[in-house]
C-alpha cells in the first residue's frame, strides 16, 4: 500500500471537506454490511476507476453519483470529495513520482 500526502491548500473554487460523521456513517455501513447493493455498487466501480487509473472515466462516474445516486445526498458529496481528491492531487503526485524516475 502506498500512503501519499498532499500539501496543497484547499482553492476557493472547490468543496470543503464533508464532516467526519457523515464519512465515519458511511464507512460503518460499509463495513457493517449495512449499505445498500446499489451504493457498494458505485462506491467499487469508483475503486475501480482509481486503480485503473482512469481520472477521466473517475470524474464521468462521480458526476453521475452526485447527480443520481440513492445514497443521501451528504454522504453522495463525500464520496464525491473523497474520490475527487484522487483526481485532483493523488494521479498528479502519481505521475510526478513516475516521471521522476
Amino acid at each position: 500500500m502506498e500512503t501519499y500526502l498532499s500539501d496543497r491548500l484547499l482553492p476557493a473554487d472547490r468543496l470543503p471537506p464533508p464532516p467526519v460523521a457523515v464519512v465515519e456513517g458511511l464507512l460503518s455501513s460499509i463495513s457493517s454490511d449495512t449499505a445498500p447493493p446499489s451504493v457498494l455498487k458505485q462506491i467499487h466501480t469508483l475503486r475501480t476507476l482509481v486503480e485503473l487509473r482512469e481520472p477521466q472515466r473517475l470524474a464521468e462516474a462521480l458526476e453521475e453519483l452526485h447527480s443520481s445516486s440513492t445514497m443521501p445526498a451528504d454522504e453522495a458529496a463525500a464520496v464525491v470529495f473523497l474520490f475527487g481528491y484522487w483526481i485532483t492531487d493523488i494521479f498528479p503526485m502519481q505521475e510526478d513520482t513516475v516521471v521522476a524516475q
